[in-house]
């Protein structure tokens, strides 16, 4: 979806709600200031109550893309832990608690424990222990 389309359905949803509304507006890395300016422009025309962007690729590490530069996995990376998955297995590793992993990578304690679930799963461990005690190039 057109970072265009989602201000206007941002806006359409908006007229009916008396609480603020903030959709993000996902670009494309190639996007410019103009672009960006442009949205905001857009939201304000529209009498949006709030507006949130996000470039592709902006962060070394994110959780969501515009499918331009997501991992295509294959039967061979099936088990291989996802660049994200692997932040989050070292930050574990470190001793970092969910909150402060997911403080450091700007997503969810519930994100972090939904990610580990998927790394003990392909690294075949049961707890953090064992994820310690694995040598580092696992990750």
């Amino acid at each position: 979806m057109t970072p265009e389309w989602h201000i206007k359905m941002q806006a359409a949803y908006q007229e009916f709600t008396d609480s603020a509304i903030s959709k993000t507006c996902n670009f494309p890395e190639h996007s410019t200031i103009d672009d960006v300016r442009a949205i905001y422009e857009e939201a304000y025309r529209l009498k949006c109550k709030g507006v949130t962007v996000y470039r592709d690729n902006s962060r070394p590490m994110h959780v969501l893309s515009t499918g331009a530069t997501a991992r295509r996995r294959s039967v061979d990376t099936h088990n291989a832990l996802t660049p994200q998955e692997g932040q989050i297995a070292r930050l574990a590793r470190e001793g970092l608690s969910n909150p402060e992993i997911g403080a450091q990578l700007f997503i969810s304690p519930r994100t972090v424990q939904y990610h580990l679930g998927k790394v003990f799963a392909k690294l075949e461990i049961t707890s953090r222990g064992q994820l310690i005690r694995l040598p580092q190039s696992r990750f």
